[in-house]
């Protein structure tokens, strides 16, 4: 399957080359703008290439510009931001959920779905930041436990163990390990969870976390694909339905 477009905030490939071409873009065409005012001859003015008039009016010129390149700048950062920032909503809206701003530029969510309460925070990149997705659903599960292609972070009472079969390749620990190998052996989770990892790359990080009354999502990507992380969250409900 082909993937679709990426989403592009400041921190993400298209959107980070395309801020670095504009920063380059701006002193070269500033200095190259000084050059002309101050040395090439132009119709209408009378003062010589060099004097005090055109260094006072290329002063001015590169200060009026530059000071428009970086409001340019800045409105344009604001609208990179904003587009990646809700190139989910359409998607929550239609599993029924309520967003909302969330720290000045990402996206909370909540609701309801299947009578079992859920909500979330979807960051996008910024900087060096990558993409952040968090989202948890409040059932009960019956034990503590994780599992994720990272080391997962979880409190000191799990343990560290390993697991057979399809997710044997990852990271797991577990207050009860018994109670986590037969929960992730269902047919239902086991189809759930590889439902969840649809777009991710060895260079993401994903984890799934389980408390007595909680199941948890973190998935942390540099390259954001809206329609492969609409999969992965489909994946995440889906365990709405299966017995626990």
């Amino acid at each position: 399957m082909h993937k679709k477009e990426a989403a592009t905030a400041i921190g993400c490939r298209s959107g980070g080359i395309r801020i670095v071409l504009f920063l380059l873009g701006i002193p070269i065409f500033l200095f190259l703008l000084v050059l002309v005012v101050l040395w090439i001859p132009l119709p209408g003015l009378v003062s010589e290439p060099g004097s005090k008039e055109r260094n006072l009016m290329a002063a001015i010129s590169v200060g009026i510009l530059g000071l428009g390149f970086l409001v340019a700048l800045f409105a344009y950062l604001r609208k990179l931001l904003k587009i990646a920032s809700h190139c989910m909503d359409e998607f929550f809206e239609r599993k029924g959920l309520i967003v909302s701003k969330a720290y000045g530029y990402g996206r909370s969510f909540r609701g309801i779905i299947k009578g079992v309460p859920l909500e979330g925070l979807l960051l996008p990149s910024y900087y060096l930041q990558p993409w952040r997705l968090h989202v948890a659903m409040h059932k009960k599960v019956g034990f503590v436990g994780g599992i994720s292609n990272r080391n997962p972070i979880m409190n000191r009472y799990c343990k560290p163990y390993h697991l057979e079969g399809s997710f044997s390749r990852y990271f797991t620990v577990s207050t009860e390990p018994e109670k986590m190998n037969q929960f992730l052996s269902d047919p239902g989770i086991e189809k759930a969870i590889h439902t969840m990892l649809t777009g991710h790359t060895k260079q993401d990080t994903w984890q799934l976390q389980f408390y007595e009354n909680k199941i948890e999502f973190h998935s942390i990507q540099y390259v954001f694909y809206p329609a492969e992380m609409e999969i992965s969250l489909d994946g995440f409900f889906s365990m709405l339905s299966t017995n626990t």
